[in-house]
């Protein structure tokens, strides 16, 4: 539940950067959930906005993004494939930061203070297993949640990513709508 105020067809044009005219349209077409006030005025809960932006691809404004939506850090040692993650993430509100490595996924715990870690296991240096026992033992980041991306498919990796902490195991090549309903289900 939001605890900003409504917005209304004029905060949501802003937004959009369109007309409160195309606002009412939105509205009447039943593409933009809005409720009428007793005095006939049209008003936006924010996370009917936010939802209507997912669906028709548009971008979160900044401010709603802080406010609204929990952090998540991307650990892949693929360039692209890190990049796409933090696209579709992106692209549905979340607020997020990559890093290539496990050194430095424990550097952005300590500053970015993610909600979630998309966590790959095969990094060099200090590898996904050590990044999930580092979080595990330490009181401030023992609750983050993690979502294992790996191609790793020798031996029962699901079961040893779960025991060494893992929520949540996904094989490469990564199947988006199956990573972001996972992200949805562990923290909304």
């Amino acid at each position: 539940m939001s605890k900003r105020r409504p917005l209304t067809t004029g905060d949501v044009a802003r937004y959009c950067h369109v007309t409160p005219n195309a606002v009412f349209k939105w509205i009447q077409a039943d593409k933009l959930e809005a409720f009428t006030t007793p005095g006939g005025h049209h008003r936006v809960k924010v996370e009917d906005f936010l939802a209507f932006l997912g669906k028709y691809g548009m971008p979160v404004p900044d401010d709603f993004i802080a406010e609204e939506k929990h952090r998540v850090l991307v650990v892949d040692d693929d360039l692209a494939l890190a990049k796409a993650v933090a696209k579709e993430l992106k692209k549905a509100g979340y607020r997020v930061e990559t890093a290539a490595d496990g050194f430095e996924a424990g550097s952005k715990v300590r500053t970015f203070k993610p909600d979630l870690l998309v966590l790959d296991l095969g990094l060099p240096g200090i590898d996904g297993f050590e990044v999930m026992k580092s979080l595990r033992s330490d009181p401030s980041s023992r609750n983050i949640k993690v979502i294992v991306i790996t191609g790793r498919v020798k031996g029962d990796v699901r079961t040893m990513a779960r025991q060494a902490g893992a929520e949540a195991v996904i094989f490469k090549p990564v199947n988006m709508t199956r990573l972001m309903k996972h992200v949805a289900r562990l923290v909304g």
